[in-house]
């Protein structure tokens, strides 16, 4: 399939979407998952209260936000505190990125490539592919992706769908994750999605480009 065809497709699925859901629920969405990864962008786990601070509400619901989520779309370690969310973690993963000097994780390849844009600082993402284990080599500012080797690289995503704006996510372990990952060319990467479905194959700068027209573009 050519990858203006999976623009096309993953830019269909998202007109959906936004017919589905209120512009403001989205919006809010976006905005809350913005205000998180910068927070954690500083590279330590966010306190109860430091989540308080930050999503703008009493620490005891902050408490129960992160209670229901966790596990699911937040990732919380043994002493309550938040190390993921909003596709970053501090948990290490097969998408490594280098921001402002600090080493960072996403949970899945499209959250790296619009994770420099969600932080507004260029970033540096190290990957390998899921089967050969091949690393790729990104460097993405907020706006465009400034190099990435070998030239041939590529992305799988998921195309979405969903009964909420919360399914849209990913998650540390949901199968959205699993179905993005970065590869060294495309043929790779048509063998492994051939036994998958609804899964697009995209350059790097296509996958900033709908990430630009579909979340990000809800700031505007």
């Amino acid at each position: 399939m050519p990858t203006d065809e999976s623009v096309s497709r993953l830019l269909e699925a998202w007109e959906e979407i936004q017919a589905r859901f209120p512009r403001a629920a989205l919006q809010q969405e976006v905005e809350l998952s913005i205000a998180t990864a910068r927070a954690l962008a500083q590279g330590r786990p966010l306190s109860v209260e430091r989540l308080s601070d930050v999503w703008g509400m009493p620490p005891d619901r902050a408490t129960q936000i992160l209670e229901a989520a966790r596990g699911r779309t937040v990732e919380v370690d043994p002493e309550n505190r938040l190390v993921g969310a909003a596709g970053l973690t501090l948990n290490e993963t097969a998408h490594q990125l280098t921001v402002d000097g600090k080493r960072l994780y996403a949970w899945c390849s499209w959250d790296a490539i619009f994770l420099p844009a969600y932080l507004n600082t260029p970033a540096t993402i190290r990957s390998a592919e899921p089967v050969t284990g091949n690393q790729v080599f990104l460097e993405v500012t907020p706006d465009e992706v400034t190099r990435h080797e070998p030239q041939t690289t590529v992305l799988s995503i998921l195309v979405p769908s969903g009964d909420s704006p919360e399914n849209l996510q990913t998650g540390p372990s949901s199968d959205r994750c699993s179905m993005m990952q970065f590869f060294s060319n495309r043929e790779a990467t048509e063998d492994w999605v051939a036994e998958r479905t609804n899964v697009a194959i995209v350059t790097p700068s296509e996958a900033l480009e709908v990430a630009h027209r579909t979340w990000l573009n809800l700031l505007n």
